[in-house]
Parts: structure tokens; C-alpha cells; sequence
């Protein structure tokens, strides 16, 4: 195997050679960009996926989208609280502002702004985060050139401050000011509260033919049809495990990918997605949490009354939102463990998932 040359490796901040079937993403990119252009109040853009669903690659996509003559600001959120995130974007703004003019009085006068909200800023209160933006936004227009904030993975747990985050990133664009933003989570698009939220769904068969079949093509790996229709099956569309089936699966210059090459590295990538995407989720959970997914796992009706029927609490929890259960379903849906449209119908979104709850009964 020619290792070298394998252009797909699975994992947190890896990028596919080719990002196919996200369209709609780069549309609305294009959209946010000509609001600004001619002044026309824009939220921020928000792409929600599931956890290694491709929200890294995408983002990393924008800045050609971007203007030559703006500048682009990159915020990478792992392991930060939403505060914390709306903090360090806030920084770095500040800090671009500065480099290009440190004389001049709206950066400073915009620092002093950040620096006087920070502590409210950092535990995610909406008006600090708003008034700071939209003092920011005045300073980038004064300054002659846009910015575009590019905020990756914004944690979801405080509903509150997640929003809040978005809300208030948005404000200069909200005022048709030239300072955009770009914002990626794993919370459920439909918890979503604020911006523009696009959902970057799973990968169709024929999206697989651009992010797979071309880049090996190219380097000289034929992938034949049964491969691509394996890889779809056991994928189920979801990018983190394409990759991992792919770099699997890579062979030697001139022999073909083949559906029984990626049938052979299956067990393997799933037990690589189990750890790297699923066992973290599961170990963070409250019990509670666990117990509300197995329910869901062992479900024959898969809604949150049927779940709560199972679970023995039919009389003391409804579908109500406000119900214990109500948030501990919400709990899942913000931490991308469960998705629902409409609040009582679930899914179990991440490949794997189902059995991994399964062999733990």
C-alpha cells in the first residue's frame, strides 16, 4: 500500500481531498457575501452537522469566497464554553484591527469596549455579546475593509449562550455592516435559535463519485461501482467514516478500489468511529441520559412518547419540553446524539450508534 499518496485520513480537523454535496452551504456563503456587499441586514450563517459530519472542511472552504480585499478571521471552539468562543473571536478582531492601524482611535476604542464587557461576554450574556460586535463592526467599516469571522465548532450545552453567541456575532451584519460570520455546531438544527441555520446532511451516492471516485481516480486508483455502493451502505453518508473506509482501503498505484477491499476494512473503521466519535458522547452522559438513549435504541415506535411509555414515567413526564425527560431529549439533541424535527420523533443519527447502546444491555 502507497500510504503516502492516500489523500483521505479519518479524524477531528482531517479535510477530504474533494468536499462534495455541500452546495447549499456555499450558496448561502455567497448570499451572506452579497448582503454585506450592498449593505442588507444578514444574520449569521450557522452549519449544523453531526459530530465528524464535515463542518471543519466546509468552513475551510469559505475564505476563496470571501472578497480579495477583505480578511478573514479563523476561531477554532473545541473545548471552549460558547462564551469562551464569542471571547476569542471578539480577541482576534480586535487584535486584526490593531495591526492595521494601532493608532487609530475606533480599535482602541472598541478594546475598551471588550475589555469593560469581557466578564459578561465570557458567561454568554446575548447584550453584551451583541453591543461589542456592533461596536466592532463600526471600527471594520471605518477601517476600509470587511471581516468575515469564521467560528468553528460552537459548543451547545448552554442553550442560553450557544444562541447568544450567534445572535450577537450576527450584529454587524444584522446592521448591514461589513463584518460577517460563519458558524458550525452539532447542536440539532431544529434546537438552533438564531442565524441562518443550513444542515449539512450525509453524503448521497452520487455526492461519493466527487469526494471519492475523482480524487483517486486522479491519483491513480480506480474505484469501481460496488466499491462506492459499499462504501455509501456502511457510511451511511457520514464523511468521518468515508474517510476512514477510504484510507483503509487505499492500494498501490493502478489497482482498483473494489467493494471487496472496503467490505474488509469495515469492522475496522467502525471500531475507529465507535472510539473517536461515539465513546466520548456515551462517557460525557449522565445516566439519565443513557438510560433516555437506550430507551430509544429498544423502542419499537421511536417518538419521545413511546419512550417515555418504556421508560415507566408516562404519568409523571409528557412530551412536554418542559418535562424532565422533555430536557434530557434536548440534552441529547444539543450534544448530537439524537435528532428530532418536531420534538417527539427521534433518530438515532450516528452510524453505529444503535448497536453500540445495544451491546452495552
Amino acid at each position: 500500500m502507497d500510504a503516502d499518496e492516500c489523500p483521505f485520513a479519518a479524524g477531528h480537523d482531517e479535510v477530504p481531498p474533494r468536499v462534495a454535496g455541500r452546495e447549499i452551504v456555499f450558496d448561502a456563503i455567497d448570499q451572506l457575501m452579497t448582503d454585506l456587499a450592498t449593505e442588507s441586514p444578514s444574520e449569521a450563517l450557522v452549519l449544523a452537522s453531526l459530530p465528524g459530519g464535515g463542518r471543519t472542511a466546509v468552513l475551510r472552504q469559505a475564505p476563496p469566497l470571501v472578497p480579495d480585499n477583505w480578511k478573514v478571521i479563523s476561531v477554532d471552539g473545541v473545548g471552549l464554553a460558547a462564551g469562551a468562543v464569542a471571547g476569542a473571536a471578539l480577541d482576534a478582531l480586535v487584535a486584526d484591527l490593531a495591526a492595521d492601524d494601532p493608532d487609530a482611535p475606533a480599535p482602541k476604542l472598541a478594546k475598551a469596549a471588550l475589555d469593560s464587557e469581557r466578564a459578561a461576554i465570557l458567561a454568554g450574556r446575548a447584550e453584551a455579546i451583541t453591543n461589542v460586535t456592533a461596536a466592532l463592526a463600526l471600527a471594520v467599516a471605518v477601517s476600509g475593509r470587511g471581516r468575515m469571522l469564521l467560528v468553528d465548532d460552537l459548543d451547545g450545552q448552554d442553550t442560553a449562550a450557544h444562541d447568544a453567541v450567534i445572535e450577537g456575532l450576527g450584529a454587524g451584519s444584522a446592521r448591514g455592516l461589513p463584518l460577517g460570520a460563519v458558524i458550525t455546531t452539532i447542536v440539532d438544527p431544529a434546537l438552533v435559535g438564531r442565524g441562518r441555520v443550513v444542515d449539512l446532511p450525509p453524503l448521497s451516492l452520487f455526492d461519493l463519485e466527487n469526494a471519492v471516485l475523482l480524487p483517486a481516480a486522479t491519483l491513480g486508483r480506480p474505484v469501481t461501482t460496488d466499491a462506492l455502493q459499499a462504501i455509501s451502505l456502511h457510511s451511511e453518508g457520514h464523511p468521518w467514516l468515508i474517510q476512514a473506509l477510504m484510507a483503509g482501503s487505499w492500494t498501490p498505484p493502478g489497482e482498483p478500489i473494489t467493494g471487496a477491499s472496503i467490505n474488509q476494512r469495515v469492522p475496522v473503521a467502525q471500531a475507529a468511529y465507535r472510539s473517536a466519535m461515539i465513546d466520548p458522547g456515551l462517557a460525557a452522559l449522565s445516566s439519565g441520559a443513557i438510560r433516555y438513549l437506550r430507551a430509544v435504541a429498544t423502542a419499537d415506535v421511536v417518538t419521545h412518547s413511546s419512550v417515555s411509555q418504556g421508560l415507566g414515567d408516562s404519568n409523571r413526564f409528557g412530551a412536554s419540553s418542559d418535562s424532565a425527560l422533555g430536557h434530557t431529549r434536548d440534552e441529547l439533541r444539543r450534544v448530537g446524539l439524537l435528532r428530532s424535527v418536531d420534538g417527539d420523533t427521534l433518530r438515532l443519527p450516528l452510524p453505529g450508534l444503535r448497536l453500540r447502546l445495544l451491546a452495552d444491555l
